[in-house]
């Protein structure tokens, strides 16, 4: 039998979710015991600016925990194509460094991996109590 993979350790995360007409990035980083969220408003007027809207930090074991739960390894390489007949939506890039700089990285149109509201929905709450 094979042990499934788990994470134990990861140096960045980042999710960015777009539509028409906006576009905002989660980051996630790893600072000692805790693990450092910051919400951040993207925007194109001359060029790309990253502004931090929302920042929290909570227990880093907490993150991996979750990051687990989700089986975010699971993601690597999903490209979720958007489905036929779907004219508006989210697209999303995510891109995460895991286990000593193992990479990750995953993207869709309206078409997740499976866990991913799981995440967003985390991030979203810690940064909104």
């Amino acid at each position: 039998m094979f042990k499934k993979e788990i994470i134990t350790s990861f140096s960045y995360l980042r999710l960015t979710i777009s539509a028409m007409r906006f576009k905002e990035e989660y980051e996630i980083l790893p600072r000692g015991d805790k693990a450092v969220i910051t919400q951040y408003s993207l925007s194109y007027m001359d060029e790309e600016s990253r502004k931090p809207e929302k920042s929290c930090k909570c227990p880093l074991e907490e993150v991996i925990s979750l990051l687990n739960e989700c089986r975010i390894l699971k993601w690597d390489k999903f490209s979720g194509k958007n489905p036929p007949g779907v004219l508006d939506g989210y697209m999303f890039i995510f891109k995460a460094a895991v286990n000593d700089d193992r990479k990750i990285s995953a993207d869709g149109s309206n078409n997740y991996p499976r866990n991913y509201h799981q995440l967003l929905k985390y991030m979203r709450d810690k940064l909104n109590p």
